[in-house]
């Protein structure tokens, strides 16, 4: 399971974050996934505007290898997470979908490996400013809040 696997089924497993979006948090790689009226017709009205959903989009990935003080074959890595929140014509939703993002996944650590990675910690980086995506829809609200994940990886 891949970090952003891992932090999108924890949102989905949060009550705090469900009451908001129900089952519409959704993944993306690269260029795959995300939400679209053809990909994700459940997140939008008959009308065609967004309902309030997440996406969880892994954006980097930066390694370092031989940490000060570490053995020679210690990989550490930087993930940055991005959980973009989306809504119909304003923010009130966006900015209750901010505080429970931060509370479910700000600090978290999973217990176990994900992917041969040991998951070190999660911090709140920064909410992005106000945005309308048009390729969602005139007035699909959006704003992007982002972390840092800090992984090991496990040797084989």
């Amino acid at each position: 399971m891949s970090v952003r696997d891992h932090a999108q089924e924890r949102l989905v497993a949060a009550t705090t974050v469900t009451a908001l979006v129900g089952a519409r948090v959704y993944g993306r790689r690269g260029r795959l996934g995300g939400i679209s009226p053809d990909l994700t017709p459940e997140a939008f009205t008959g009308d065609g505007e967004i309902l309030p959903s997440l996406v969880v989009v892994e954006e980097v990935r930066a390694a370092a290898q031989a940490t000060k003080g570490g053995p020679p074959l210690d990989i550490h890595s930087v993930h940055s997470l991005a959980v973009w929140c989306y809504q119909h014509g304003g923010y009130d939703v966006v900015d209750d979908l901010l505080r429970a993002v931060r509370g479910v996944l700000h600090r978290h650590t999973p217990a176990g490996p994900l992917a041969g990675l040991v998951w070190i910690d999660c911090r709140w980086d920064s909410d992005g400013p106000d945005q309308v995506d048009p390729d969602i829809g005139l007035d699909a609200c959006l704003r992007v809040a982002r972390f840092n994940v800090t992984t090991r990886e496990v040797a084989p």
